[in-house]
């Protein structure tokens, strides 16, 4: 737990605060960055490719992405400068970002995705949104492969 792994940074010397509700475990330890200097244990900022474009692929593209016949509200997820020039996300400020606002919604009329989509984000699907917006929404290009 939090006390054991407290006790073994303390010993070589660091100061342990825990700034995340993510569960820390050694295997996958390189998901953490450990600073002597500031003395936190913190999560690596997150990737678009690993960890935000398979939610929003999921749960979002099909009606916010690529396909313009499909497209609802004339508003593309799946390319940062027009989800940022729509003003769905705010970078930096989960708090005024739309996207994050419709996502944590209960309303049926507001929340999504919809209720007639049969998709439903998990509470950590969401806080990993937020976490992402928070940390500057930078989009990645998708390896290319000759």
């Amino acid at each position: 737990g939090q006390r054991s792994i407290t006790r073994a940074f303390a010993q070589n010397g660091y100061r342990c605060e825990f700034l995340t509700s993510v569960p820390i475990d050694f295997i996958s330890m390189d998901r953490y960055t450990r600073s002597k200097s500031v003395g936190f244990i913190h999560a690596a900022p997150l990737g678009y490719n690993k960890d935000i474009r398979p939610i929003l692929a999921e749960n979002c593209f099909a009606c916010h992405g690529p396909d313009s016949a499909a497209r609802k509200a004339d508003l593309r997820l799946d390319r940062r400068d027009d989800a940022i020039k729509s003003g769905s996300i705010v970078p930096g400020k989960p708090n005024e970002s739309p996207v994050i606002e419709r996502i944590l919604s209960t309303e049926k009329g507001k929340v999504m995705p919809p209720p007639k989509a049969h998709k439903t984000l998990t509470a950590q699907q969401k806080e990993k949104l937020a976490q992402w917006i928070r940390e500057g929404a930078n989009y990645e290009l998708l390896p290319f492969i000759v």
